[in-house]
């Protein structure tokens, strides 16, 4: 059975969080050595404010005060000293260490096999890291077992707890290019909102499967070069996603997994903290029942000179279509397609697509509007009109 008596324990227990100490900011004082107060406190100088200069920092570093505070996606650190103050051995020690939080509660320390005995003035020392993954309260929750050389049971446990912030702000936003393209981009705000500075060391984004991912954000393009974010500072961050399927992978309208950011960054005596969103989606774009896009085309044309187009046509709808292409190209039109109209491209099952090259003269130069594209499913008699297409520069 457990004796559970309301006294002394042979074991004491005691729980410290283990942090790098701080920089010890002084307030310097600012004089002339030709002036007697100067000389004066040239010669009075504490050891501290040694080798300072007139920078207010000094080579000494503080212990932080207390537990400190403690940000999501860092590590907590605590040191747990089980001694034996009395003067008997004790026996089948055994140390339980738990982390509850809101959400969960990990077993950092099972405590198994127990220790076979404790001779008085001799400790158990048990250093752990855990990687903090909830905000809110946290509990950290020491059990300790023990028998003393008559055979009697003893237990007690012992208990801390430390407030976990959030360290980061994280906005994201997506944009969407000209048309032509399946190309999004996504742009990332991050804010500091922590009491210290901290250098972002990685930002990268993880695609899903659906895209593939061109982290635009070079070095040589940022304000300073490096990454170095004061308390409330915010960086801007962006990247080029393009489908890995171009072509109707989800229906319109459907939310979309894109990926999520992962990011790294040091405070400022080099503790490293690593975050991850959440998965972020985004609703894909309303295409229709059928996609024209552009393959390949000319940077620059000459006016009056036939030129060759690629354009991809995609069938996003859920049935087999029969497509007729017609051109419809106006008085008005400085582009005039060139070729037979109303010729078949044959059957297209959903979510296919095929390849038609066509030809187009600009009449002048200019930067010119590709419209006048018409489309007929044979099967339903429906036609589809494509204009703005996409836009071709022409000289002279």
């Amino acid at each position: 059975s457990i004796t559970t008596v309301n006294r002394d324990h042979y074991l004491s227990l005691k729980m410290q969080r283990l942090s790098k100490p701080k920089f010890t900011p002084t307030c310097p004082i600012f004089h002339d050595l030709r002036d007697i107060p100067g000389r004066c406190l040239e010669a009075c100088q504490d050891a501290s404010e040694a080798e300072s200069g007139n920078l207010g920092v000094t080579k000494m570093l503080k212990l932080p005060d207390g537990a400190g505070l403690v940000y999501l996606g860092e590590t907590y650190s605590f040191y747990v000293i089980i001694a034996n103050e009395s003067h008997q051995k004790c026996l089948d020690v055994s140390v339980k260490i738990d982390m509850q939080t809101g959400q969960s509660t990990h077993l950092l320390n099972s405590g198994n096999p127990p220790l076979d005995f404790l001779d008085p003035d001799m400790s158990i020392d048990i250093v752990l890291n855990h990687e903090v993954k909830d905000i809110g309260m946290h509990h950290v929750i020491v059990h300790v077992a023990y028998v003393t050389l008559t055979g009697e049971k003893f237990k007690f446990k012992r208990s801390s707890k430390f407030q976990v912030l959030k360290p980061l702000d994280v906005k994201t936003f997506f944009f969407n290019p000209a048309t032509g393209t399946d190309d999004i981009y996504l742009q990332a705000q991050i804010q500091n909102i922590t009491q210290y500075p901290m250098v972002m060391e990685r930002v990268i984004f993880d695609p899903s499967s659906n895209y593939s991912v061109n982290d635009l954000n070079n070095e040589e393009y940022s304000f300073d070069g490096l990454s170095f974010m004061g308390p409330k500072d915010t960086r801007q961050y962006i990247y080029k996603l393009t489908p890995s399927n171009t072509f109707c992978s989800q229906r319109s309208g459907e939310n979309v997994n894109v990926g999520k950011l992962d990011i790294t960054w040091r405070s400022q005596m080099g503790e490293r903290g690593r975050l991850q969103t959440s998965n972020l989606v985004r609703r894909s774009l309303l295409l229709g029942e059928l996609r024209v896009t552009v393959q390949e085309i000319p940077e620059t044309v000459r006016a009056q000179t036939p030129f060759p187009v690629t354009l991809n046509i995609a069938n996003c709808s859920e049935r087999l279509m029969q497509l007729e292409m017609y051109f419809n190209s106006l008085q008005s039109t400085p582009l005039r397609w060139l070729g037979i109209s109303g010729r078949g491209l044959g059957s297209l099952d959903s979510g296919s697509s095929v390849k038609i090259k066509c030809t187009l003269v600009a009449l002048y130069a200019g930067l010119h509007q590709l419209e006048g594209l018409k489309l007929v499913d044979s099967f339903l008699r429906k036609s589809y009109q494509f204009n703005n297409i996409t836009h071709v520069f022409a000289t002279s």
